[in-house]
């Protein structure tokens, strides 16, 4: 699973995205009420756009695989939000692996000591 890269997501990514969001529930898993369903591309990206707030496309061998999202907080920061998109990808230690990537950046840019999980993180981190 080395194959593992971290990018600043591209609005080039919402569809693909968008296409893993197939339900109401999924909406809500992945943003809580903070979103709409359906999903569109303009309320995902005014979404994005609040204050520190960081948004991750992560592939594996090049293929969309992952969303994943930070947000900056005075002293901390939040592991927020993470879709593994593709059912077949999910059990597999990605999330886990993500996580971890996660932390290292923002350990580094942010120089913050410590974190927090979104609550419905959960089912990831426990694997």
């Amino acid at each position: 699973m080395t194959n593992i890269l971290l990018k600043t997501f591209s609005e080039d990514d919402f569809e693909l995205l968008n296409n893993w969001i197939t339900t109401n529930e999924d909406l809500m898993q992945l943003a809580g009420s903070a979103l709409v369903f359906p999903l569109t591309k303009k309320q995902f990206i005014e979404d994005l756009k609040q204050e520190n707030r960081y948004a991750f496309s992560v592939f594996k061998n090049e293929k969309l695989i992952v969303y994943a999202q930070i947000l900056k907080k005075e002293n901390s920061f939040l592991l927020g939000r993470i879709l593994i998109g593709e059912k077949e990808n999910r059990g597999q230690g990605y999330g886990q692996i993500i996580i971890e990537r996660l932390l290292d950046f923002d350990f580094k840019k942010f120089k913050n000591k410590t974190a927090e999980l979104n609550t419905s993180l959960t089912g990831i981190h426990q694997q």
